[in-house]
């Protein structure tokens, strides 16, 4: 019976000194890295992370993208600071679509006018008043639904080597920088991903990249051999 207690007694020490021994050990792990995190804290950078940084402030500033919101002509009739008159047309050889709209903080006021395939529709009236937010967004999606614009605007960002800027100028009130368009500047790759032949024009855009005034004529090659064209103009002139 002594001989039995004493192994338990001497079983249990070692059991309890393993523990200790791993307790120690995991402390030990925990502190080492502890100590390391804090070195890493104060060291400096490798001499590759060096170098990057250094070729990245040498590199010459590459020029940005011309900075064209198509979406801006919709915030600023969504909520006017200011009246203005809005304006757009997309024509081609049978069907057109024009857009006018008198824009207030108080008032839309506008009508939209569609013709296909030869035959013109009734007018599409937009109207509505602030004190009816409901209303101002229905008039405001009726406006969207029939606005396009050719590719080179809509991936303007993305292909801006088809546009140009060619200087300052005060255009329907607004000071704006002027690019020329012209897809002939873009590589072949991005030329087909446009689906036209040609698109060329002219855009005023202010500092924010909101568009005040387009002028653009695209031209497609179809199957038949027939080329179809296509005039679109937008503009806001302020009151």
């Amino acid at each position: 019976m002594h001989r039995t207690a004493k192994s338990q007694r001497r079983v249990a020490a070692r059991h309890v000194g393993d523990e200790n021994e791993h307790e120690r050990a995991l402390i030990a792990a925990v502190v080492g890295l502890v100590l390391l995190a804090m070195a890493g804290c104060h060291s400096t950078p490798s001499p590759t992370k060096m170098q990057e940084e250094q070729r990245a402030a040498a590199a010459p500033a590459r020029n940005p993208a011309p900075l064209l919101n198509l979406n801006c002509v919709f915030d600023w009739i969504s909520k006017p600071t200011e009246s203005f008159h809005y304006s757009y047309a997309r024509r081609s050889e049978s069907d057109s679509a024009t857009q006018e709209a008198d824009v207030s903080p108080e008032t839309l006021d506008g009508t939209i006018n569609i013709t296909s395939g030869g035959k013109a529709y009734p007018p599409i009236p937009a109207h509505a008043v602030s004190s009816d937010s409901h209303g101002w967004q229905s008039a405001l999606g009726q406006l969207q639904v029939g606005f396009g614009m050719p590719s080179s605007l809509m991936m303007a960002n993305q292909m801006s080597s088809a546009l140009v800027r060619e200087g300052a100028e005060k255009v329907n009130g607004y000071d704006t920088v002027r690019y020329s368009v012209d897809t002939a500047r873009l590589g072949a790759i991005d030329r087909g991903l446009l689906g036209t032949t040609s698109e060329k024009g002219t855009v005023w855009v202010t500092g924010p990249g909101c568009p005040v005034k387009i002028v653009m004529d695209t031209e497609a090659q179809g199957n038949n051999g027939i080329a179809s064209r296509k005039h679109y103009e937008e503009a806001i002139v302020k009151k």
